[in-house]
């Protein structure tokens, strides 16, 4: 279900990031997606009814992140002319495809709890990087 969430909001974000600017989707997705991880972080269910809870939470990051890959994939197209934007996105989906791996070695690895918490960190970084270089208002006019 994660993935379908996330391939469906993309579909629906590329239109918005069209219209508003890849930059602050970005905000807004790497907001979102903090909001969900710490709230993953912090909440531990305690019975078979809090598990919809950790689901819907689940969810909610899925679709921001379908979102992500909508606005950060907007920003390529203008940021680099057409032949390169191009292979820039192939390029940035190739990568992105080592995700899952990713997740899963830090899971055996580390535990949930650390993952959650450098995936925390990471999209504190690209919310940062975002804001001041794309999403502020004396940010150059790349996007």
């Amino acid at each position: 279900m994660g993935p379908v969430i996330g391939a469906l909001s993309r579909v629906g974000a590329g239109q918005v990031s069209d219209k508003i600017r890849g930059g602050r989707v970005t905000t807004i997705m790497a907001i979102c997606n903090i909001i969900g991880l710490l709230a993953l972080w912090w909440y531990k269910p305690t019975s078979v009814a809090g598990c919809w809870i950790w689901l819907i939470i689940m969810f909610w990051i899925f679709f921001w992140t379908g979102v992500g890959n909508a606005s950060t994939t907007e920003q390529m197209a203008v940021l680099f002319p057409p032949l390169q934007g191009g292979a820039v996105v192939g390029w940035t989906s190739a990568i992105g495809a080592y995700g899952p791996f990713t997740i899963g070695m830090l899971l055996a690895e580390c535990g949930a709890g650390v993952m959650f918490g450098v995936s925390t960190l990471i999209f504190v970084a690209i919310l940062a990087i975002n804001i001041y270089y794309y999403d502020r208002k004396n940010a150059p006019d790349l996007c």
